[in-house]
């Protein structure tokens, strides 16, 4: 069910709209003090599943927030904390490669090194060092796959 509070309600109004509201309800509010009050209530009451727009006069939403319970959080496909903090540390190593003139070449399999000033020459095959990379590289032809 929608429902939709005009500028007027009273905190007992929303205080009763709240406790009535059930799981997939939407409560459309038009000023940031009832978004902020009705947002305190849905903690207040433990509600889950709810659904809090704050519209503009023309009926746009401006905020909106959806309650639900910690265990139904969804988890980020992202990186956490630690992948992020490898990736920044990754990062410094790539810096640190180019600093050393060190390029960083992708074969199809493997991931090579070469020094940068031997890079478009014919010695560059001699000189080149494949990295172990475990599983972590993935050769372009695989991802075309």
């Amino acid at each position: 069910m929608e429902s939709q509070l005009n500028s007027t309600a009273t905190d007992a109004a929303m205080r009763d709209l709240v406790s009535k509201a059930s799981t997939g309800d939407t409560i459309n509010v038009v000023t940031q003090a009832q978004f902020d009050r009705l947002k305190r209530l849905l903690v207040e009451y433990k509600k889950v599943g709810l659904r809090l727009c704050l519209l503009d006069e023309d009926g746009y939403i401006l905020r909106q927030v959806s309650s639900r319970s910690k265990s139904a959080r969804v988890e980020s496909a992202g990186f956490n904390e630690q992948q992020k903090r490898v990736l920044k540390a990754l990062e410094r190593v790539l810096e640190a490669c180019e600093r050393e003139k060190i390029s960083l070449v992708g074969y199809s399999d493997s991931l090579v090194a070469v020094p940068a000033a031997l890079l478009h020459t014919d010695l560059a095959s001699a000189e080149a060092r494949e990295l172990e990379c475990g599983e972590v590289y993935l050769g372009a032809d695989i991802l075309k796959s």
